[in-house]
């Protein structure tokens, strides 16, 4: 919430004018006085628990965006993010956690700064046609040195294979260049009302209209359609995180003319190397994922019963299996036995427990409607 994002943002000392914000650019090991100076995964320190602690992977100005929120100017704040983490309503609260690791307070609670974060683009996002804002600030922000507005166009087209956070990432800091992108996914890609996306099915451009209330792109989790936009974050993470971040995601990228999306295209599959060179491209992006699961190389490591915790999350996220409408014949049998206690590991021994009683109830609703159309017997 506000009050709790505001407390964590006058938490932080704001150690960025000390050069010490060690959130941002990670904590780094002293320099040896003999010898020459430590380069690499070496120059960090690491946890207790061995952690490499980098700061943040964009080096996101954290201690700026902080010193501007709790000082009361939302806008000024999601534009010292966006100078780094143009796509940040898919990053912060339950998504990554690496600045918090590298907080400078080391012996006691560290700053929650991806809740800050995410409450930042929040309350942008509510205002009269925050989306329109937070949009205008990917393409144009005066706050971006480098590259405050997209540069001219350069004639060169990319095809980004995967649309997943590195795909749809790397797809909008490619159309900031300059360059035509098309991006390819494996899923098929459910496609968006025409006045919000000002894409036809024909792939032919209409103008959109500007979203006025972003309440306007959201759903209700439970009642929430696959679009199937967003690689890993659609079917793998669980609803610890609001996926309606995915289409604001998606609309950045699909509401601009350079930028073309087609799903249901596997690469090397339906579309390879020698096709895509042969239509035009003159680069190819690999963003395809970790891809398979770990398989443990035990007898009967695929025995009844015995499911990857990601072929689980997504079969369950893909097929809807959670919802009380639906057909998928996803079973699971209580007690469940989770190997690895990382993010996936973690989210498999949630879902289930929030997915059996589900299970339950549909199994005796359908009972009862058949008990009643046929009878018991």
């Amino acid at each position: 919430d506000l009050r709790g994002a505001l407390d964590q943002a006058n938490y932080c000392i704001l150690c960025h004018a000390q050069g010490k914000d060690s959130c941002s650019h990670g904590l780094l090991e002293k320099t040896p006085k003999d010898g020459p100076p430590l380069v690499g995964k070496a120059a960090f320190k690491r946890t207790v628990f061995g952690v490499i602690q980098t700061g943040c992977p964009l080096s996101e100005k954290i201690s700026e965006f902080h010193s501007l929120k709790a000082g009361g100017y939302p806008l000024a704040a999601l534009a010292m993010i966006t100078v780094d983490n143009p796509m940040a309503a898919a990053t912060g609260h339950r998504i990554c956690n690496d600045c918090m690791k590298s907080c400078i307070y080391q012996k006691q609670e560290p700053v929650n700064i991806p809740e800050i974060e995410t409450r930042t683009i929040k309350d942008v996002l509510a205002l009269p046609y925050g989306f329109e804002i937070y949009s205008l600030l990917t393409r144009w922000n005066p706050l971006n040195l480098r590259r405050p507005y997209p540069r001219a166009h350069t004639g060169y087209r990319v095809l980004v294979t995967g649309m997943g956070p590195a795909g749809y990432t790397l797809a909008h800091q490619l159309l900031n260049d300059g360059h035509t992108v098309v991006g390819i996914d494996g899923l098929k890609i459910e496609p968006l009302p025409e006045h919000l996306s000002g894409v036809r099915a024909d792939g032919s451009r209409i103008p959109f209209a500007p979203v006025a209330a972003v309440d306007d792109l959201f759903d209700a989790l439970d009642q929430r359609i696959l679009a199937g936009f967003g690689g890993v974050a659609e079917y793998g993470i669980t609803v610890r995180w609001d996926k309606n971040f995915l289409k604001v995601v998606r609309l950045l990228l699909e509401r601009r003319p350079e930028f073309s999306l087609f799903g249901g295209v596997r690469f090397g599959g339906t579309l390879g190397v020698e096709d895509a060179f042969r239509l035009g491209f003159d680069h190819i992006a690999l963003a395809l994922g970790a891809g398979r699961p770990t398989v443990l190389d035990i007898p009967n490591g695929l025995a009844r019963g015995v499911r990857t915790a990601s072929d689980f999350l997504m079969g369950l996220q893909l097929t809807g299996a959670a919802k009380a409408d639906s057909l998928a014949n996803l079973q699971l049998r209580l007690p469940v036995v989770v190997i690895g206690g990382g993010l996936t590991g973690i989210d498999t021994a949630t879902e289930s427990l929030a997915y059996y009683p589900v299970q339950v109830e549909k199994f005796t609703q359908r009972y009862e409607q058949l008990c009643a159309e046929r009878g018991a017997d």
